[in-house]
């Protein structure tokens, strides 16, 4: 029975299989594919592919693309593509990461690559350990090890380093540094190098072991250290990727993060001990405190949450989100955890788990290998779901109320939220996620937005990558763009191939086209200027000019690094000491300490293996160890909280001794104190959390209001935005639970709504669903509506009794009025009872048989049946009275009663008698009318006589008025008040009584007559004291 009630929810707890990601060939591993074609005919496992034909014909592992043909042909492994046909070609390189539309859109097999910028190295086929910034930048490069920091695709461009050379060269007014394009500072950094170039090693002993690695970024004490050959990696923290040798394109951030790795590629590690243990696993995505600490080999992983996956060694395709989700899971693939250590004891594969704590038995369980999914605990559906389109003919996916309602050739699309791609007509091949994304869209093509009113008013602007709430939104007719974060790129109108990066990134740029910002708020007055990078918090916010480059952490007009490629200048606002270190650096070999910015670490004492990057960034530290803190007064109170990673301004601002927390985001976990084990990701994401711990959010200002919940997960934009106290809770979609303040709920909607798509409480094992379902019906009439050619409900039970009850509560689930059980009363094979059964006020327990049906189709009523002890012994068996009322009259054969009870027709004789007996009833009927007239004249006689004796009676009846009436009319008379009993009849002509009123009132009396209660016809009225008649009147009613 369980397993049947449980394809009610199917329609919606079968979203990750049913209508997100589409791989329409040879789906194997533990994959997460969203858009047309994503994925198709991939063969590999732990990929993540978001767009419309990304990851097509893959064949590596560990890979995340997102974009429109992103990635398409590549068998490489642990490869992160941004933007449309980011990747396009790559076939067998491994390790790259590749962001903007077109960026190594030719590249075939080169590994260790980083590319950042619309068409960045687009024709560099074979080049390894490559580092491109800005737009076009190594457009023509082929080589590898190399450098490019431009805003074109000059062969000269601003910056050009060759790492195995160990060279550097500004293209301008500055030349700095010894080598090819490589830039080495900290005792023992790079000092190995023979031909690799475009390095950047920041840190004693980064990337000492380094040769001909190329492209690499190594910052922090002995990161990189062991690396050879391996290139394109970006490793940030004390020893992050320090034994990695030939691996390329990772990505590593946090001390001792991905520190066992060798050869493994494509990896994206966040957090202190994120990926310790990797060896050769590709394509994972780690972020959070030792996430997937002790994986060695297994390949594209998803954890999110501190711990999460930590216990993971050769596992494949697992997706986990949540502290501690699937800790426990060594060798398990293909999984989907979310929640506070969800599925923590789970060992097996292809397992879902949304739960949050490690119980055997997850609010919501299911097997993807058994197409299986279990809801422990209740499920209500209050009105349905609206607004899901699979169209096979044209390939289009519409989910949500509206979404993609006015499509009409447009095909491959995929629309996920209320009205998301509402006017699209002809536009084909996008990706729209989030309330209103896209809503505007027409025509336009080749489109990913993700976020509420995410590229809300484009209409015909095509190959645009907007990821963020608002990213985006305004514009219309812009081509190329790749905006990422919360109103990113909010009022670009026709702006072309820019990239921004960071919430409110460019918001106010127009038509401003081949802009690189990278930051929060970068660029964000820039209305029109072209060409220009910015990088860094606020970078070049007030600046309006074209071809700029600015590299600061806050909105001045004098950055750090002031460049103007148009001029090929570039200035240092500041010191810049290349022999004896630069002002604000402090690299110490003793404690293994990497402070740069000003007052950054000032107060330290004895506390070891810490990175600090920004201005004043962990300056009250004291004794606490391996933190990384990175932006402008990140981590500033910490004394002694250990293993924390804080990226952003204000990141972890008060945060004393908090440890294992992992804040991304400007003011993320600004307000922490103690709190340990949390994961915040997003612009003031858990501001205010004081003391809560294990907490997971992730969206800009989710969790805002919480101050010492614990194991809260919240993915969304605002999710549990008011929630300060509530532990366990999961909220999941922009808004979610937002006014929610309890503990132990699960939330997912897309607004603050208190009445959520998908409900439910831990606790109580409840689930409740807020909408319509439909199975084998595209528009459901009713909370529950089924349909199908063969049985459409089915109810299994191991019980003798399994069955259905019908409860009527008085409001709501208050008191319950009446219970009604339908079940079958099975007591051997083919032998049993159908029964409806009353159980009175009670939900559960005994109940009354009021109806059975046998095996041999007897139906059997009242109350011998009631125990389910008795058979009926004919086809229709009644226990106590039969009644027929308002049977029309015809010809036929009369019934009898035999002496055992039973119905019968009656033998000839019967009828002969019958017609006798009717025969005497008519004439006896004739003679009764007769009779009746004849009383009737008796009584008006009679009536005379006694009002003659009113004289002895002082009561007195008067005439109705008025009269006739149509309405109502009004009766007068005088009681006596010495009248023990007075009484007024209405009766009609043949003196049939019509109303009875009983007169309680003494002296003047009158009563109201109302037509509703007679009907047409002329009526008498007779007033009755003390059993005498005094007075009989008549009146009309018309």
């Amino acid at each position: 029975m369980i397993k049947k009630i449980l394809l009610v929810v199917s329609a919606v707890c079968a979203l990750y299989s049913q209508v997100s990601a589409q791989c329409e060939s040879n789906c194997t591993g533990s994959n997460a594919f969203f858009g047309r074609g994503a994925g198709l005919n991939n063969t590999s496992s732990f990929n993540s592919f978001f767009g419309a034909n990304a990851g097509k014909d893959n064949k590596g592992f560990q890979n995340s693309f997102f974009g429109k043909n992103s990635g398409s042909n590549t068998t490489g492994n642990i490869n992160s593509f941004f933007g449309q046909l980011s990747g396009f070609s790559h076939t067998i390189g491994d390790e790259n990461c590749f962001f903007g539309d077109g960026t190594g859109q030719n590249h075939i097999q080169g590994s260790q690559n980083s590319f950042f910028g619309r068409n960045a190295g687009k024709n560099n086929t074979n080049g390894n350990r490559n580092v491109f910034l800005g737009y076009k930048a190594g457009f023509n490069e082929k080589g590898s090890d190399k450098l490019y920091i431009a805003n074109s695709d000059t062969e000269n461009p601003l910056i050009f380093g060759d790492f195995s050379s160990k060279f550097v060269r500004i293209n301008g007014t500055l030349e700095i540094g010894q080598g090819v394009e490589n830039t080495f500072v900290g005792t023992g950094a790079g000092t190995a190098i023979s031909s690799g170039t475009r390095n950047s090693f920041f840190g004693a002993f980064a990337g000492t072991s380094n040769t001909s690695g190329g492209s690499n970024s190594f910052f922090g004490r002995n990161a990189g250290k062991d690396n050879t050959t391996g290139g394109e990696n970006s490793f940030f923290g004390i020893a992050a990727g320090a034994n990695n040798t030939e691996g390329d394109d990772n990505s590593f951030f946090g001390g001792a993060s991905g520190v066992a790795n060798t050869t493994g590629s494509n990896n994206s590690f966040f957090g202190v001990g994120s990926g310790f243990r990797n060896i050769s696993g590709n394509l994972n995505s780690f972020f959070g405190r030792d996430t997937g600490r002790e994986n060695t080999t297994g390949s594209r992983n998803s954890f999110f949450g501190q711990a999460a996956g930590s216990g993971n060694t050769t596992g494949e395709l697992n997706t986990y989100v949540g502290h501690r989700a699937g800790f426990g899971n060594a060798t398990g693939s293909r999984n989907v955890f979310i929640g506070n250590e969800a599925g923590a004891n789970e060992s097996g594969s292809n397992k879902l788990y949304i739960a949050n704590s490690n119980t055997e038995n997850p609010l919501i369980f299911g097997d993807f290998a058994e197409n299986l999914v279990r809801i422990n605990g209740k499920l209500e559906v209050s009105e349905g779901i609206d607004g899901i389109v699979l169209d096979e003919t044209i390939s289009n996916t519409f989910i949500g109320q509206g979404a993609g309602s006015s499509d009409t050739t447009g095909g491959q699309n995929t629309f996920v939220g209320s009205e998301a791609g509402r006017s699209n007509t002809t536009g084909s091949v996008n990706s729209f996620f989030g309330r209103l994304s896209g809503a505007t869209n027409t025509s336009g093509v080749a489109n990913s937005f993700f976020g509420t009113f995410a590229g809300f008013d484009n209409t015909t602007g095509s190959r645009n990558a907007f990821f963020g709430r608002g990213a985006g939104s305004n514009n219309t007719v812009g081509d190329g763009n790749a905006f990422y974060g919360h109103n990113v790129g909010f009022n670009n109108v026709s702006g072309k191939n820019n990239a921004f990066f960071g919430a409110a990134a460019g918001t106010r740029n127009t038509n401003g086209s081949d802009n690189t910002y990278v930051g929060s708020f970068a660029g964000f007055e820039n209305a029109a200027g072209s060409g220009n990078v910015f990088l860094g918090n606020q970078a070049g916010f007030n600046e309006t000019g074209s071809n700029k480059l600015y590299i600061a952490n806050d909105d001045t007009e004098s950055p750090l690094i002031f460049g103007d490629f148009t001029d090929k200048i570039v200035r240092i606002n500041g010191k810049l000491e290349v022999s004896e270190g630069i002002d604000g650096i402090v690299l110490d070999d003793v404690t293994r300490n990497t402070f740069i910015g000003q007052g950054t670490g000032l107060s330290n004492t004895t506390g070891g293996q810490n990175t600090f990057v920004g201005d004043e960034a962990g300056r009250s530290n004291t004794t606490g160890s391996v933190n990384s803190f990175f932006g402008c007064l990140s981590g500033a109170s910490n004394t002694s909280g250990i293993a924390n990673s804080f990226f952003g301004t204000f990141a972890g601002f008060n945060n004393t001794t908090g440890s294992q927390n992992a804040f991304f985001g400007r003011g993320a976990g600004s307000n922490n104190t103690v709190g340990d084990g949390n994961a915040f990701y997003g612009h003031n994401v858990g501001f205010n959390n004081v003391s809560g711990k294990n907490n997971a959010f992730f969206g800009v200002a989710s969790g805002t209001g919480n101050t010492n919940g614990s194991d809260n997960t919240y993915v969304g934009s605002f999710a549990g935005f008011e929630n300060a106290a509530g532990s366990g809770n999961v909220f999941l979609g922009n808004q979610a639970g937002f006014n929610e303040t309890g503990s132990n709920k699960l939330y997912i909607a897309n607004n603050n709504t208190v009445s959520p798509l998908i409900y439910g409480e831990f606790d109580k094992k409840v689930v409740n669903i807020n909408g319509k379902v439909g199975i084998g019906i595209d528009t459901p009439e009713h909370p529950l509506h089924l349909r199908s050619s063969n049985a459409v409900f089915r109810i299994d039970g191991d019980s003798q009794d399994p069955g259905l009850a019908l409860v009527r509560y008085n409001n709501g689930f208050g008191k319950v009025l009446k219970s009604f059980y339908f079940f079958n009363h099975a007591t051997g094979v083919n032998k049993g009872k159908f029964v409806i059964a009353d159980r009175g006020t009670k939900v559960n327990g005994e109940s009354k048989a009021r109806l059975i049906i046998d095996n041999q189709g007897n139906v059997g009523i009242g109350n011998r049946f009631q125990n389910l002890k008795n058979n009926a012994t004919a086809r229709l068996h009644v226990d106590g009275t039969v009644r027929f009322q308002n049977l029309p009259t015809g010809e036929g054969q009369p019934l009898v009663i035999d002496k055992h009870g039973k119905i019968l027709r009656a033998s000839n004789s019967t009828n002969t008698r019958t017609s006798n007996l009717d025969q005497e009833n008519e004439e006896l009927k004739t003679r009764v009318e007769k009779l009746e007239e004849e009383l009737e004249q008796l009584k008006l006689i009679l009536g005379q006589i006694q009002v003659g004796n009113q004289a002895k009676s002082s009561a007195q009846l008067y005439q109705n008025h008025p009269n006739p009436f149509d309405q109502t009319t009004t009766i007068n008379m005088f009681i006596p008040n010495d009248v023990q009993q007075a009484t007024l009849y209405i009766h009609t002509l043949q003196g049939k009584t019509m109303k009875q009123i009983t007169i309680n009132q003494r002296g003047e009396v009158s009563v109201q007559i109302d037509r509703n209660t007679l009907g047409s016809g002329v009526f008498l009225y007779t007033l009755i004291v003390d059993n005498k008649k005094v007075d009989v009147k008549k009146m009309v009613l018309e």
